[in-house]
């Protein structure tokens, strides 16, 4: 069948296919390849990127670059050169992108770090010489810097930043670009003939986004730090141990009338806050950052989500603290690119959450408000970084939160006052060696949650929590194939308490009626599990393929410093693409990709098993467009029911399809969508258009708008005590409708000067009818699964509680809370002006913005919703932060 399907999907792009030719006749010549760094004395080079000085024009210019694309093995449509010095205390790069047509090169101005359709030329220094790990220097023609590391040959941490300078220029000639990377910035051992490998590459976006290497690999090898140059010529290098002290200091004021209530009569607070930035560079190739009461405020704000699933949302990372090197931190248990791909020892998303406790109020007196922190403060932070020159990757980090408090005033003018979270530490240690010339990598990691719950009342949190693993990475047989496999353990003790709450929890529930594998002991002060994964992969080549699973064993807790959805499950997966990027007339790439999973508990039922094709076209003329099916069949699912028992899950399939225009016009578009079916008659549809505008070189203008509509047929309503004792399993068919747009305005003054708006409306509505209660959970089919109430069942809105009437003789049978019709809607802004005032230091003005409104019984309605919500009080903050680097 494989074999088939690869036939017809050749035969489709036969019209898009010419004879395949060489673009060069040796290309072993260019691999691999050396240059030579030459000290300088007494010459100085200003960096303004227009490359005047004479030792310039001495200089020993390297060129003849390759494509990797469109033309996988072609020589570069037009000239690159590139030059070397080096100084004790910096390394100098000059390079010349020859160009016959200067008015069509494309320089947009971005802020630093920001990727754009310019024209680009990279630096790229694996200093450690290990094959796996690079510092990367680029700029664009318009004289904005990127920077990142490269790890594990293949990955990239775009988080990463140095302080460096570098400029560009546009001549009559092309364009020309300096680099000065300071050594301090850099990993490295000093020697007499000191080697690093080097790269340098340029993208070329009007033509077919071309990319050109000076050392050439081509697509059907696998790797990317593996394949670089060498540089030589660097001698005796002694590099200062450098330290940087950024202090910094806050301002922010709220202004809401929500702020006033009768304990607190201004509709303003105002806020300061003072604090430190720390980072200290070894010659040992470790660095060590802290952060002293860290201020956050200028980050973007989470995207506004409704959660009507019993499993947590995962939201990225957004703290610029806990992103730089986070890589190094990470211990991944999941693989691909769906919910799996989140699950990790560590995220850093637990540290500063929100609070997770409440103030019990006395039942006997009347509240007239709370007050609650919304987030957790961080006192400290502070990690430990880097890899050493024998191959020793070493990540150790450690923070400690505050204890926070909750308020509740009563009517009486008193108050009580109880402890929300505990002061708890965080810690993490992670280490990696590399063997065999990179091709393998063996490591390890431990991390712990430790928290002081004596004398705060708090009994429902863990107060330890410890999880600890190893894991290897493995390439062989000339990096054509790998193996990657982990394997990790977890423990959390606390309260019987807290330990029912986790036997309890939605990622296992120990106390599932028909789980016989599994034993809920209310008496339990600990819990342990374990987790393997093991994946075989087929790196290279135009047919590439990987294989394996993942076991998470019913006790693996890891939500203390770790993301996990659910565990009890046992998966396995396939996967095989066809991968094309060749002698193709309309077409730069092709991919078709084959998957198929299964997955189970440990008492062996089958939770699901499913497969899907997909395909992917990267034209020419840089637009793109992809497609694909899922075919599902069902299982049974432990988690439906809350608790309760299985619940047999239907057959379902879905399609979707995406495409896109070249992203190096003015206008840019996309579209994505999406069409889902079960046979429960279940669908799904949902559209996504998003439209970007840049009517200047420094004027960016986005808007994204996605709109999903649910027509459920099996919704979560809650559980039900009956007249006998016997506890009932409430569903109902659901209509909901959600709408969200995102719109971002950037405007870029300078390389160091930008002004960013972004704003995140969002509107969701659902309406539940025709309820119903479990009656066969096993049953494949629906109307034997469901028993509708029909008319026994009605709402009693002055109680908040529904009603069984099961005889429909006016007695109440049984009453019970549960979701009723919502409406919820959310807007957020922020305003971002970000000012670089000198390298390492910035000034930030904030001003953010945000409305929320919740509704029971009201329809969908974009137009009556807007307004409702806007006619709210709003919430607004404005912050200045500034803060200044200092070199010690």
């Amino acid at each position: 069948m494989l074999k088939k399907v690869i036939f017809f999907g050749i035969m489709f792009l036969t019209p898009f296919c010419i004879k395949a030719k060489l673009a060069s006749e040796d290309l072993d010549g260019y691999r691999f390849r050396e240059a030579t760094a030459t000290l300088i004395n007494n010459d100085r080079i200003v960096i303004d990127g227009i490359l005047d000085e004479q030792i310039w024009q001495s200089g020993n210019w390297q060129g003849d670059f390759i494509q990797r694309d469109p033309d996988d093995g072609s020589p570069e449509t037009y000239r690159t050169e590139f030059c070397v010095f080096y100084d004790s205390d910096y390394l100098y790069v000059g390079a010349k992108a020859h160009d016959p047509e200067p008015d069509k090169i494309i320089a947009i101005l971005t802020r630093r770090d920001r990727y754009s359709q310019s024209d680009w030329m990279y630096v790229s220094l694996d200093s450690y010489n290990d094959n796996r790990t690079a510092f990367e220097f680029g700029i664009n023609a318009a004289g904005v810097k990127r920077d990142l590391r490269r790890f594990d040959d293949t990955n990239a941490d775009d988080d990463w930043d140095a302080v460096w300078e570098g400029k560009s220029h546009i001549n009559d000639k092309g364009w020309t670009a300096e680099w000065r990377i300071p050594f301090r910035e850099l990993r490295f051992t000093s020697g007499d003939d000191m080697q690093w490998g080097f790269q340098m590459y340029r993208e070329l976006p009007r033509h077919n986004s071309e990319l050109s290497v000076w050392s050439y690999w081509s697509h059907s090898e696998e790797g990317f730090v593996s394949h670089y140059g060498t540089l030589k010529g660097l001698r005796n290098i002694s590099v200062k141990d450098p330290i940087y002290v950024a202090p910094f200091v806050a301002g922010q004021a709220k202004v809401s009338e929500n702020l006033v209530n009768p304990v607190h009569e201004n509709s303003y607070d105002l806020l300061s806050n003072i604090g430190a930035d720390i980072r200290f560079s070894s010659r040992k190739g470790l660095t060590f950052n802290a952060t002293i009461n860290p201020d956050f405020g200028q980050v973007e704000a989470d995207p506004a989500d409704f959660n009507l699933t019993e499993f947590e949302t995962y939201f990225r990372e957004n703290r610029p603290f806990f992103m730089e090197g986070g890589n190094i931190l990470r211990f991944n248990l999941g693989f691909g690119d769906g919910d799996a791909q989140f699950n990790n020892l560590f995220y850093s998303r637990r540290i500063g959450r929100s609070p997770q406790g409440w103030v019990s109020a006395d039942a006997e007196k009347e509240v007239i408000t709370t007050s609650y922190p919304e987030r957790t403060n961080i006192l400290g932070a502070a990690k430990l970084t880097g890899k050493t020159t024998k191959g020793l990757s070493i990540g150790v980090m450690e923070a400690v939160t505050s204890e926070e408090t909750g308020k509740v005033f009563y009517e009486n003018d008193s108050r009580q006052v109880g402890v929300i979270e505990p002061l708890s530490n965080y810690w993490l240690s992670r280490i990696q060696r590399d063997f065999n010339d990179g091709q393998t990598s063996i490591g390890g990691i431990f991390t712990a949650v430790n928290r002081k719950l004596d004398d705060t009342g708090i009994d429902y949190l863990h107060k330890a929590a410890y999880t600890g693993g190893i894991d290897i990475d493995h390439e062989f047989f000339d990096r054509k194939y790998g193996f990657q496999g982990a394997i990790a353990f977890s423990n959390v003790q606390g309260d019987t308490n807290a330990i029912q709450a986790t036997q309890m929890s939605s990622a296992r529930y120990y106390n599932r009626v028909d789980a016989d594998h599994l034993e809920y002991d209310p008496l339990r002060t600990s819990l342990s599990g374990y987790a393997v994964k093991a994946i075989f992969t087929k790196n290279t080549g135009n047919i590439r393929a990987a294989t394996g699973g993942s076991a998470f064993s019913p006790g693996f807790e890891i939500n203390d410093m770790g993301y996990l959805r659910q565990v009890d499950d046992i998966t396995q997966f396939t996967w095989v693409q066809y991968y094309k990027w060749e002698d193709m007339k309309r077409l730069r790439s092709f991919r078709m990709n084959f998957n198929q999973w299964s997955n189970w508990n440990f008492n062996g039922d089958r939770r699901n098993i499913g497969g899907n094709i997909n395909m992917h076209f990267d034209f020419n003329n840089n637009w793109g467009s992809g497609f694909g099916m899922n075919k599902g069949w069902g299982g049974l699912d432990p988690a439906s029911n809350r608790g309760g028992p299985a619940l047999r899950t239907p057959d379902s399939w879905n399609i979707w399809g995406y495409t896109h225009t070249d992203g190096r016009k003015k206008v840019i578009l996309q579209m994505v969508g999406f069409y889902f079916q079960n046979s429960d008659d279940v669908i799904g549809i949902g559209i996504e258009p998003e439209i970007t505008w840049r009517p200047r070189q420094n004027i960016q203008l986005t808007t994204q708008v996605e709109f999903n509509r649910l027509q459920d047929t099996w919704a979560w309503i809650g559980k039900a005590e009956d007249e006998n004792g016997a506890t009932q399993y409430i569903w109902s068919s659901m209509n909901q409708k959600t709408i969200s747009l995102v719109m971002r305005a950037d405007l870029t003054l300078t390389p160091t000067l930008s002004i960013q708006y972004i704003a995140q409306p969002f509107l969701t509505a659902g309406e539940y009818f025709d309820l119903m209660r479990v009656n066969d959970p096993y049953a494949k089919d629906y109307d034997r699964r469901f028993e509708k109430f029909g008319d026994a069942i009605s709402y009693n809105s002055e109680n908040c509680e529904y009603e069984v009437d099961k005889e429909n003789d006016g007695i109440i049978d049984y009453t019970f809370e549960g979701q009723t019709d919502f409406n919820y809607k959310q807007f957020h802004s922020n305003l971002v002006v970000r000012w670089e005032y000198r390298t390492g230091s910035s000034i930030f003005l904030v001003w953010s913005q945000g409305f929320t409104d919740y509704e029971s019984f009201k329809p969908f309605d974009v137009s009556r919703d807007a307004r409702t919500l806007f006619n709210n009080d709003g919430d607004n903050v404005f912050m200045i932060k500034i803060s200044h680097m200092l070199n010690m």
